[in-house]
């Protein structure tokens, strides 16, 4: 395990001092837990970019389905008042991204321009509900880190308290040893981890003693995501996904600095 040279606090007493006040809020604004459907044909997810779209620019979502989507249509639907802005054929399947996943569909929302909350609801064959997103300005919205942030395979963002989605289990030992194992306070708010790795990193892994196994009840709850060589774990034990490393995290504090500074 690596020592962070951050040490354990409250989310309360470093929000001042890691991420400021409003780029902390900003992140979790955009919240990494994702929905899913589920019906007897199966289940679908659509990932955006839960960061925001900036107006005039593309805009594309991903649609992973357990089964074929053919002739589904999607609608975008404009949060605050329910009606549904924009609606568009899915098209035709991507290919596979895992087993569990043999159909992906790429979704282009770009001629929705107008600044406001979303949302991406697919009615059938398999249905399926977007989390929330934002279009506005480039100036109003996080740009170039939107994949470590959560829009990814897994959903999940790389960052400790960046959204609710977030590594709980790294292999850090204060974090470990004095932390909370679940993504409740206390956390090493901020700290940045390796995130996925090549499959065979994972090889011959395990706890070292006096570790607090994470999580408690086991089990790996992205596996369904992980494929085509790459796998994100979030265990104590898998430290090629959860090991936070102080060059990983100095440069996120450097790069959210820059993007507040530019707001």
């Amino acid at each position: 395990m690596v020592a962070h040279s951050r040490l354990l606090r409250e989310p309360a007493t470093v929000h001042g001092i890691l991420f400021v006040g409003a780029l902390v809020a900003a992140l979790v604004l955009g919240s990494l837990v994702f929905r899913n459907s589920s019906y007897a044909t199966g289940s679908a997810y659509v990932r955006v970019n839960q960061v925001g779209y900036i107006t005039g620019e593309t805009k594309r979502a991903i649609l992973m389905a357990t089964g074929s989507e053919s002739g589904a249509t999607f609608n975008v639907i404009n949060t605050a008042n329910g009606h549904s802005v924009y609606s568009a054929p899915i098209g035709a399947s991507q290919g596979s991204w895992s087993g569990a996943f043999p159909d992906t569909y790429l979704l282009d929302l770009t001629p929705v321009q107008t600044r406001g909350s979303y949302t991406i609801r697919v009615k059938r064959p398999i249905a399926a509900t977007s989390p929330t997103f934002k279009i506005d300005t480039g100036a109003n919205l996080y740009t170039q880190r939107n994949w470590v942030l959560g829009d990814n395979a897994w959903g999940s963002s790389f960052i400790a308290g960046a959204g609710s989605t977030f590594p709980y289990c790294m292999q850090h030992q204060v974090a470990n040893l004095a932390g909370s194992l679940d993504g409740t306070p206390p956390i090493v708010l901020g700290a940045t981890v390796d995130g996925p790795n090549a499959t065979a990193s994972f090889q011959g892994l395990g706890l070292q003693s006096g570790m607090r196994k994470c999580p408690p009840a086991g089990g790996d709850p992205f596996s369904p995501f992980s494929s085509k060589g790459s796998r994100y774990v979030d265990n104590v034990a898998d430290w090629p996904s959860v090991e936070p490393a102080d060059d990983y995290t100095a440069l996120g504090i450097l790069v959210f600095a820059q993007q507040v500074s530019l707001s």
